[in-house]
């Protein structure tokens, strides 16, 4: 994850949360921000979070499912 340098010298820091749609194959169909923080670290938490590996998918009655989870970033 890369903290913008200009954001850092005004001193922008908190959390940005993000909504993440996981499909039942493990991965990573769609990344929402649901609480921003910059527009510019919205979009490195984006970016970061498309490119993860695939992720262990949700189960409902032995069956793999897509599923949402939240996500807080700190920055």
């Amino acid at each position: 994850m890369v903290y913008p340098n200009e954001l850092k010298q005004q001193n922008i820091s908190g959390q940005v949360l993000a909504r993440i749609h996981i499909d039942a194959t493990g991965e990573v169909k769609k990344v929402e921000i649901l609480k921003s923080l910059h527009p510019l670290l919205d979009k490195e938490v984006i970016r970061v979070i498309m490119k993860s590996p695939k992720w262990k998918p949700a189960k409902q009655n032995g069956k793999n499912v897509p599923m949402y989870i939240s996500q807080p970033v700190t920055f």
